[in-house]
């Protein structure tokens, strides 16, 4: 599963480009309208999909998907640089990259990729959860502060789970976030969860 970065970036009252700030544990908080093509570029492996994301926030984005499975370290980088054209990698002031929950080695082929064009690039990394980022695509359809919880497949019979607040200020608060075996543990934590709603 792939989310459009988009969904995943929201921007702040300060006028300064990325390149010239680095950032805590959070996402961006930033206005690129004053940085002339300016790009972020994000990336989704944890799956057996490549997900490659690329926005200006202001007019251009793009999304694409690629079923690679066991081919995904053969294919990665041809499909990152035809995916960047026409752009180049200097235009790109931050990466953002999909941690998880899903294949380890999937996953860890994702982180590596964008941590060093990130530190080749000299430009900011962002580790997002792939289940937050699903709450966060969702937000448009939670009023206030309420809560939603989000459930992914995962191998032998088990889900990802988790619960996400999205307050109506920037942000998302994870929480509960598990791998639990579907059969037993979910029942019970559905309940728990059913309940504190």
């Amino acid at each position: 599963m792939s989310v459009s970065l988009t969904n995943l970036y929201y921007k702040s009252e300060q006028d300064v480009c990325p390149k010239e700030t680095r950032y805590a544990n959070a996402l961006p908080m930033i206005n690129l309208q004053k940085c002339d093509a300016s790009y972020a570029l994000a990336l989704h492996t944890s799956s057996a999909q490549l997900g490659l994301s690329l926005s200006n926030f202001t007019d251009e984005n793009r999304t694409q998907t690629w079923d690679l499975d066991r081919e995904l370290s053969t294919y990665l980088h041809q499909y990152l640089v035809e995916f960047l054209k026409p752009l180049t990698w200097k235009n790109l002031v931050f990466l953002a990259v999909a941690k998880g929950p899903g294949s380890f080695t999937s996953s860890r082929i994702g982180v590596v990729t964008a941590r060093t064009l990130a530190q080749q690039l000299d430009i900011p990394l962002f580790a997002i959860s792939s289940l937050a980022a699903i709450a966060w695509s969702h937000r448009d359809r939670i009023a206030g502060d309420k809560k939603i919880a989000i459930q992914m497949e995962a191998t032998r019979g088990q889900v990802y789970a988790g619960i996400y607040q999205i307050p109506a200020q920037y942000g998302i608060n994870c929480l509960f976030a598990r791998y639990c075996d579907r059969k037993r543990s979910l029942a019970t934590k559905s309940r728990t969860i059913s309940n504190s709603l």
